[in-house]
């Protein structure tokens, strides 16, 4: 584990943009990280859905693994998306998302 971060992004479309136009886009996104930024290592996507019935403000989760460090894969991924690397549907500016890095300092599996 030493020298993995991981990058979570929590998002949430905009109104109107469907489950599967989204996912579709995404999918796509994803594919275009990890060909063009050499950093990220691997992605998993997930599609969140409340514990106990309370509101959540994001439903879709993505978690990236970075290689090395932060700083160097963000600066990889501005280089890409700046060059024209990426695709972006028109309606992605509407997209409400966080981004947070974690860096595992302790882990655990069962014997």
């Amino acid at each position: 584990m030493s020298g993995q971060q991981h990058l979570l992004v929590l998002s949430e479309p905009p109104e109107g943009v469907t489950d599967d136009q989204y996912d579709a886009w995404y999918a796509t996104h994803v594919d275009e990280v990890l060909a063009q930024v050499p950093q990220f290592v691997a992605a998993e996507r997930c599609h969140l859905s409340p514990h106990a019935g309370e509101a959540l403000p994001y439903r879709f989760l993505t978690r990236y693994t970075i290689e090395g460090t932060f700083d160097d894969a963000w600066s990889g991924l501005r280089a890409a998306v700046d060059g024209g690397g990426m695709t972006f549907e028109d309606w992605f500016g509407g997209v409400r998302s966080t981004g947070l890095v974690c860096t595992t300092v302790a882990a655990r599996e069962r014997a």
